[in-house]
């Protein structure tokens, strides 16, 4: 091998260029194999890393969509708590029943002083015949002393007009009345107020007795079905399912509220409620379709914001 200027280079010389340029490309190709292998883990990890980020998204919207339920819950729970408080609630009067007839006292006071003197009369004509001495004073305090204690009780006592003396005809007459044992009148309950039952049902509601509060809501709407709170009892008929995690039932509810009451103020709140119960079973579409709804018919209400919050979750 020969150079530029025509002197020849040994063979050994060229053989520890090769040697080194060989040592330079595996020195290269092992750096590059080398940072490889990290470029590859570094994928794994950024990969592993979007996973986790999304888990934690997916996580934090679930927690979110809870959180708003109990929200809702909340701000209804509390409209209805105001709305009973705002309410005027009447106490259910006791009438007090006076039974038929007045029975005659089978002996009154005037009766018994009448007694005490005829005692007193026949006590006197016996100490006259008799003659003895002071006889008709020791009647007199005598007669005092049992008179005494009848004074004291007639002035306790309401004063009345001494009884008549019955006939047979009216003796008879009282016994066979008093034979009888089925009343003259039978004693009727006075039914409970509109009030009263709308407001003890949202009290059992209130803790925790969704059976009773529910019968006392379907007991106001069969009574009163025309009332202005019919259309509420339906709302909390429903919302008792749903706290009770009925949600098929609390759809029922729901649309009977919507159905039968369109022109009430618990059609916004039964359409969000609703859309809650379909989120609850899975049903998704159904409650966007829901929440779109209530924003489209009722924009201004706080149940519509609550449903553009919840569409953004969805």
């Amino acid at each position: 091998m020969m150079a530029d200027d025509g002197r020849v280079i040994p063979f050994r010389h060229v053989k520890g260029f090769a040697t080194i340029l060989l040592v330079l490309i595996a020195i290269l190709f092992l750096a590059s194999a080398v940072l490889g292998w990290q470029l590859v883990i570094e994928k794994k990890r950024h990969r592993r890393t979007l996973a986790q980020l999304v888990a934690a998204n997916r996580h934090v919207a679930h927690y979110k969509s809870e959180l708003e339920s109990d929200v809702t819950a909340l701000e209804l729970a509390q409209a209805g708590i105001e709305e009973a408080l705002s309410e005027k609630t009447a106490l259910p009067t006791i009438q007090k029943i006076e039974p038929k007839g007045n029975a005659p006292t089978p002996q009154t006071v005037d009766e018994r002083r009448d007694i005490l003197s005829e005692e007193n009369i026949q006590e006197k004509e016996e100490s006259a015949s008799s003659g003895t001495p002071f006889a008709e004073e020791a009647q007199s305090e005598n007669v005092s002393q049992k008179i005494a204690p009848v004074e004291e009780e007639s002035e306790s006592l309401p004063v009345s007009s001494p009884p008549l003396q019955p006939s047979e005809t009216e003796k008879q007459t009282t016994a066979e009345a008093v034979e009888k044992t089925v009343p003259d009148e039978q004693v009727s309950e006075k039914p409970v107020s509109e009030e009263d039952l709308y407001e003890s049902s949202m009290k059992k509601f209130r803790n925790g007795d969704y059976d009773g509060a529910r019968n006392g809501f379907e007991k106001l709407i069969a009574t009163y079905p025309k009332s202005s709170r019919a259309d509420n009892a339906r709302f909390w008929i429903g919302e008792c399912y749903y706290r009770e995690k009925l949600y098929d039932k609390a759809i029922i509810e729901y649309r009977k509220v919507i159905d039968n009451y369109p022109s009430g103020n618990k059609v916004p709140g039964a359409l969000l409620k609703q859309g809650f119960s379909c989120i609850e079973m899975g049903k998704t579409e159904t409650a966007r379709r829901l929440f779109n709804e209530l924003i489209a018919g009722y924009p201004q209400t706080d149940e519509a914001k609550i449903a553009r919050k919840k569409l953004k979750t969805l």
